[in-house]
């Protein structure tokens, strides 16, 4: 209730911000906000409306592709976080952040020859920032399971 009561509140602030600009900026940390606590419907609408006035805004169509993956809408989801990467053309952080939450989206789905090439990427971008992160993510990659080995604890194959 305590949630449901805040992401009401934070919509609500959203709406009423006095400029554009402003809003997608409120919409964005709802959006944030609700991808901390897994909160994936919410996140997804408050990024959605986000969107409706800032259609190129990365951290939102970031925002969108995260809760999509938490979905389990995961083709949808890389689309949304290969935009983000396009509107992060110039920061090396923004990019790399998009490419690790795609592969990411792969991972979850079990779909690990794409969750490998994403993790490489990720390791081409973030390389000449931080090395030690960059081998981590490849590191990571290795450890994919297919779907077909990978089950949550309610017993089902994720979606692909």
């Amino acid at each position: 209730m305590r949630n449901t009561t805040f992401a009401l509140a934070a919509l609500a602030l959203c709406a009423a911000a006095p400029n554009d600009d402003l809003r997608a900026e409120r919409y964005a940390t709802a959006s944030a906000d609700a991808l901390r606590r897994s909160d994936y419907p919410l996140a997804l609408s408050a990024a959605q409306d986000g969107l409706k006035i800032a259609p190129n805004d990365g951290w939102l169509l970031y925002d969108q592709g995260a809760a999509l993956a938490g979905l389990g809408h995961t083709d949808e989801a890389v689309r949304s976080l290969a935009d983000a990467e396009r509107a992060f053309h110039d920061n090396p952080y923004g990019r790399s952040t998009a490419v690790y939450r795609a592969a990411l989206a792969y991972e979850m789905a079990g779909r690990c020859i794409e969750a490998k090439r994403e993790f490489q990427r990720y390791a081409v971008i973030e390389r000449g920032q931080n090395a030690m992160l960059a081998d981590d993510a490849v590191r990571h990659a290795s450890m994919c399971l297919p779907g077909a080995e990978r089950q949550n604890v309610s017993g089902k194959i994720p979606a692909r």
